[in-house]
């Protein structure tokens, strides 16, 4: 049969000088693989922002010269996100594909619905929702407003998902909300920046954004304290009793 018939089970008819048959004793049924995504990009993305995906697959026109696609949707488990809005450009590939923010954090398959084909089952790849980073540690714990002080972060999402730092400020929650300077990102998990001197006596927490967002609060917050004043010498060291010291 041709590539353009669709699916399904006819007659096979024959026309002579008398006439066509209606009907045939035996049919032929035409059946369409399930459609098959094979790549998704990108293949992760931020809950915090809405994200456009492309896809690349095979049988999204169904056996058919044309779109098939009913449906593309995010599977995880016993939930499921339609996908409203995508281009078929072609048997394999769609474009276009908006998930909107504020999805949940996880992995998800990619799913595409024919008309047909039904849907596949699984992607070979998957989509995932990360979450913003996390700072579980901020070491040392505090520090003196009279100096700089070197802190180290521990956490995770420091990569935003891929594999170079994705850091794009480092900040206290104080009520300027102090960016810190000499950012260094050493892996995914571990990052270093330096607290300026001259901040206000208090506990804050230090935020780290990326891509994926900015987290709320950290494991623990630095405490910046005040050195109390210290008298290293007295001029003149001494005075007589007949006159008072100025």
């Amino acid at each position: 049969p041709a590539r353009a018939v669709r699916a399904g089970t006819y007659n096979i008819k024959v026309t002579t000088g008398l006439g066509t048959n209606e009907t045939s004793a035996m049919k032929l049924i035409i059946t369409t693989p399930a459609p098959e995504v094979n790549t998704v990009t990108p293949a992760y993305g931020s809950r915090m922002d809405d994200r456009t995906l492309a896809l690349t697959g095979n049988n999204f026109y169904g056996g058919t010269l044309t779109s098939q696609v009913t449906d593309v949707s995010l599977v995880s488990g016993n939930k499921t996100v339609a996908l409203a809005d995508y281009t078929v450009t072609s048997n394999t590939g769609i474009t276009g594909i908006i998930v909107p923010a504020g999805q949940s954090a996880g992995t998800y398959d990619v799913l595409v619905s024919t008309l047909d084909g039904g849907a596949n089952v699984t992607s070979a790849v998957k989509y995932r929702v990360l979450p913003a980073p996390a700072v579980s540690a901020v070491s040392p714990a505090s520090g003196f407003n009279n100096v700089k002080t070197t802190v180290i972060l521990k956490g995770t999402g420091f990569y935003g998902g891929g594999s170079l730092p994705d850091v794009t400020q480092v900040k206290l929650d104080d009520a300027n909300n102090t960016a810190l300077a000499g950012v260094s990102v050493s892996s995914d998990t571990s990052l270093s920046a330096v607290i300026p001197k001259g901040l206000g006596v208090g506990s804050y927490n230090l935020l780290v954004k990326t891509g994926m967002g900015v987290n709320v609060a950290s494991g623990n917050k630095f405490e910046i304290t005040s050195l109390a004043p210290v008298i290293t010498g007295i001029s003149p060291n001494h005075a007589g009793i007949v006159r008072a010291v100025t």
